[in-house]
């Protein structure tokens, strides 16, 4: 009897447990369904009722029109949904990724590129250019394959160093490495992130490797730098009574004298020397390697160049920047590459500010922000509104592509430019880094890439010593490589190879 007793009060236990089992799973079941009912319901009263920039423009969009999809489908169809929305809606407004992208028509160029900052953000810098190599091209006399980008990433990265940090930094391998990671890492954490709503960026950031890379990064770099900046000042700070001081002559000198205390502490001005190099670095280094690509693809234009290079160099007595100058039919070559194959497809150049902002975010782990938004509501002229935080892009390759702008548009033509700038009053236009409402791959204006500059005769210093000191053409068999294209940038193949050798007597 007690057995039996003592068997029903077992089992009524189990039953006890698992109904409370059951009422507890239920109660969790019921909590996640509340929560998750209720952040979706705060999303959608965010959406629909706290709708601002470019939710309040009226205007087509192009694709899908449901956030997360459209995202996906411009990452990978950036360039078919840019050139159709042009083919569409040519001389109006139209949105791409969703509500992402705002882009507006070339007409609007001239009246929005002087705007003060504080209707249309912007900010203006400037670099002085200084025509030394920190490094040799050390190749045999024989053909040799090379990864093209990754070759000219190295070169460009010495050269920018030599200005930024100068001598003995920029032959220093830990910081040029450190430099590239930087550089890297935060490129594909700005692709990667850009596929996430605003409000999710945040946490999504926690869970990329890259963006771990980038802070590993600034670490680095900050311990290499902050004792150099230590030692300059304790070097100035003695300088009375020992003639042999000479204050360094580069970006970094330049930042710590123009700092004030504040900006002037040494891990800020190390991780605003990251930045310069971010922003000085990757697009050049892209531009250099499609130029590259092209000289290699199209063997015709290397004897006219060389020469054009050679006498420069000739009437020069060597390299100086009025050297560069005179490389005119290489300038052109250079815009007819950049003008096929530029580095976005749309305006959205990054100011130095604009990269340090979402920069200094990213290694924080947090979000990356737009680089052009309006900052007071505007009315352009035909009537078009413009309301605060609105994300203005103007599409940059169906322009140069438009037959009623470019004759022959999609026909490579390395000296078109140079055939423009022979015609009277025209000598000063049509150059690499000009810029015009036609030609805004570095902007116009206020929003002018202001390191257009540096990167031309950065490109041509290399591509003239690449000229005069080596022969280069295409892997054997093979065609131009492919761009690569992620959301409307454009992208050099990184894994695509030339093969290139020594000349045997250089023309230098």
């Amino acid at each position: 009897m007690d057995i039996c007793a003592n068997g029903s009060q077992s089992a009524k236990d189990a039953l006890h447990q698992a109904a409370a089992s059951l009422d507890e799973a239920a109660s969790r079941t019921n909590l996640y369904a509340y929560t998750f009912l209720t952040v979706s319901l705060i999303i959608f009263a965010r959406g629909r009722f706290f709708a601002k920039g470019n939710k309040l423009v009226r205007a087509p969009i192009v694709g899908a029109k449901l956030s997360i999809i459209a995202r996906y489908y411009f990452f990978k169809h950036a360039s078919d949904y840019i050139q159709g929305g042009y083919d569409k809606f040519k001389n109006t407004l139209f949105k791409l990724s969703g509500h992402d992208i705002l882009v507006i028509p070339n007409k609007y160029v001239n009246e929005l590129r002087n705007l003060p900052d504080h209707r249309l953000s912007s900010i203006q810098a400037n670099i002085d250019v200084r025509l030394i190599l920190c490094m040799d091209v050390t190749i045999v006399d024989r053909y040799m394959p090379i990864e093209a980008f990754h070759t000219v990433l190295r070169l460009v990265s010495h050269i920018a160093a030599r200005h930024f940090v100068g001598f003995p930094l920029c032959r220093d391998e830990e910081w040029l490495s450190t430099a590239m990671k930087y550089t890297e890492n935060a490129f594909r954490t700005i692709i990667l992130i850009r596929l996430f709503p605003d409000w999710a960026k945040p946490f999504v950031s926690l869970f990329i490797p890259y963006a771990w890379k980038v802070s590993s990064a600034l670490k680095k770099a900050q311990s290499i730098i902050v004792p150099v900046i230590k030692e300059r000042r304790r070097a100035e700070a003695h300088r009375q009574g020992n003639a042999s001081y000479q204050k360094p002559n580069d970006f970094l000198q330049w930042m710590m004298d123009e700092a004030n205390e504040d900006d002037g502490q040494p891990n800020k001005l190390a991780h605003r020397l990251l930045i310069l190099t971010l922003a000085a670095v990757h697009t050049t280094s892209m531009a250099a390697t499609q130029a590259l690509f092209d000289l290699s693809a199209r063997p015709e234009y290397i004897e006219a160049l060389y020469r054009e290079v050679s006498q420069a160099v000739a009437e020069d007595g060597g390299f100086k920047k009025t050297t560069l100058t005179k490389m005119r039919k290489l300038d052109s070559f250079m815009r007819e590459s950049q003008r096929l194959s530029p580095p976005s497809l749309r305006i959205n150049l990054p100011t130095l500010i604009d990269i340090g902002e979402m920069l200094h975010r990213l290694t924080r782990f947090n979000t990356v922000g737009f680089k052009r938004a309006v900052k007071e509501p505007l009315t352009l002229s035909d009537g078009v509104q413009l309301p605060v935080s609105a994300h203005i892009m103007m599409p940059i390759y169906p322009i140069v592509v438009d037959p009623a702008i470019t004759p022959d548009p999609h026909t490579f033509d390395g000296f078109r430019h140079y055939r423009q700038r022979l015609l009277p009053g025209e000598s000063n236009k049509h150059q690499f880094a000009t810029t015009d409402e036609n030609n805004l791959h570095f902007g116009h204006g206020k929003f002018s890439c202001p390191g257009r500059f540096l990167a031309s005769n950065t490109i041509k210093l290399m591509l003239s010593h690449l000229l005069l000191g080596y022969d280069f053409k295409l892997m054997e068999g093979e065609e131009r490589p492919k761009n690569v294209h992620l959301h409307e940038y454009v992208f050099p193949d990184p894994k695509a190879r030339i093969r290139i050798r020594e000349k045997g007597d250089k023309g230098w």
